[in-house]
């Protein structure tokens, strides 16, 4: 009765079916699997407000853009860096400062691609956070 439950047919496993990721073309899962997982050792919770973004760090594949650094100047005029791996554990002020900066069109000293890259970035990993907090 038992072997009547099963399949015969195997069924390879789809790594890209678990990541999410398996509607997109070959060249966006490559560029998106290599960024998966990315972490970093430095503390950047901190509640000290953003004064002005100097710089930013894009890695470009596939016509793709994806923040590598950012190189913010606080309140206490200090530069701190923002790897990759750190986004997931920045203050919610903080990017709600960059946010600003950018509809205030404070971010004079970046050219028009890194300000693009950089606003699509913060508003898609607010979006994360909403639907995070919603479920």
């Amino acid at each position: 009765m038992i072997s009547k439950l099963c399949s015969p047919i195997k069924m390879a496993y789809d790594k890209d079916v678990a990541l999410v990721i398996s509607h997109d073309g070959p060249k966006r899962q490559l560029f998106y699997m290599s960024q998966i997982n990315k972490q970093s050792t430095h503390d950047v919770y901190s509640t000290i407000k953003i004064l002005s973004v100097d710089s930013v760090t894009i890695d470009k594949q596939f016509d793709y853009g994806y923040l590598k650094e950012i190189v913010v100047r606080r309140a206490d005029k200090k530069l701190y860096k923002f790897k990759e791996g750190d986004f997931p554990r920045l203050h919610l002020n903080d990017i709600k400062d960059m946010l600003l900066l950018h509809f205030q069109h404070k971010l004079f000293n970046l050219e028009g691609n890194e300000i693009v890259d950089l606003t699509v970035a913060l508003r898609m990993f607010t979006r994360s956070l909403v639907i995070r907090k919603k479920s």
